[in-house]
């Protein structure tokens, strides 16, 4: 770590890129009792992808279109989810992509989708 090598340091608060998206998406992340999971997508993550409640997956560039497909079958199983993505929220070069139909297979680094379950 730096300040283990003698630099100074400070930690600086900011926003945590799921609340930058989910504000720039225009909707909350949970409602009432609701669960929240930040679900790394680097490392496995089809047992995050089961998780219920809302699931914020971060990272999910490479992993796109296997998170997808797993999305969409489990639409065909009658488990309804809504994902919105941002592609580098707050850059110069963002994508908003508000359904899975609009996302590309795969997308850059600071890519982050919500799912949010839908009420049956």
């Amino acid at each position: 770590m730096a300040a283990e090598a003698g630099y100074e340091t400070e930690i600086v608060s900011g926003v945590p890129s799921f609340c930058a998206v989910s504000a720039k998406l225009n909707q909350g992340l949970v409602e009432k009792s609701q669960m929240l999971h930040i679900i790394p997508s680097t490392y496995g993550i089809e047992e995050g992808l089961n998780f219920p409640g809302t699931k914020v997956m971060m990272k999910v560039g490479k992993k796109l279109g296997e998170i997808k497909e797993q999305f969409q079958q489990e639409s065909a199983q009658e488990r309804q989810s809504k994902a919105a993505m941002i592609e580098n929220c707050g850059m110069p070069d963002e994508h908003i992509y508000r359904n899975l139909e609009e996302m590309p297979d795969q997308a850059g680094y600071y890519s982050l989708m919500i799912v949010k379950e839908q009420k049956q």
